[in-house]
């Protein structure tokens, strides 16, 4: 996999017009991103530095990983971003199978019974999925609120569109990985 990869890898840094075509293409500046409250890679483009893992990552405490992190915030930006998420994800399973065996994989369901109610959450692949569970007193889920990154990320694409030519938006919308029913949770 990760041959394949840096092959591909290859490929699109070595496509002059792919190239052109990506860099200064969809600009989202740090400003216009913390202030629309953008999330996840298309945060980090823009030189955001935030990260469930590293913000609130007790599971991630011995796995040792770095956030990648870009300024331009265009879809170079972006893809930059993305490409290294995949090398660091790559670390990251590497470390984590060797700590499987050592695991304590153990729950006590007890714990679910009762009018109760918890918050998870994980930095997925577009930023931040939290889900927040009401259980009822038969132990059975009562209600469920999720909210995927592209919640938060449509309106970068809005702000970044403006000022390129109609055949870049694909690539604008693409580069923010957006998720329609994930708007909709």
């Amino acid at each position: 996999m990760k041959k394949d990869f840096e092959s591909l890898k290859k490929m699109l840094y070595a496509n002059f017009t792919f190239m052109d075509r990506v860099e200064t293409t969809g600009i989202l500046n740090k400003v216009i991103a913390q202030d629309v409250g953008i999330t996840g890679m298309a945060a980090r483009a823009s030189g955001i530095n935030r990260d469930l893992r590293k913000d609130f990552g007790a599971c991630y405490n011995k796995i040792e990983f770095n956030l990648p992190e870009q300024t331009k915030g265009d879809v170079l930006a972006r893809l930059n971003v993305r490409i290294s998420e995949i090398e660091q994800s790559i670390l990251i399973i590497q470390q984590c199978v060797l700590l499987l065996n050592s695991a304590d994989s153990s729950f006590n369901y007890e714990l679910l019974l009762g009018n109760k109610f918890g918050l998870g959450y994980v930095e997925g692949w577009r930023g931040p999925v939290l889900y927040w569970l009401k259980i009822n007193e038969a132990g059975l889920i009562d209600r469920c609120k999720i909210v995927d990154a592209s919640f938060h990320n449509w309106q970068g694409l809005s702000y970044c569109a403006p000022g390129n030519i109609v055949p870049d938006f694909p690539v604008c919308n693409k580069s923010f990985d957006l998720s329609y029913s994930g708007n909709d949770l």
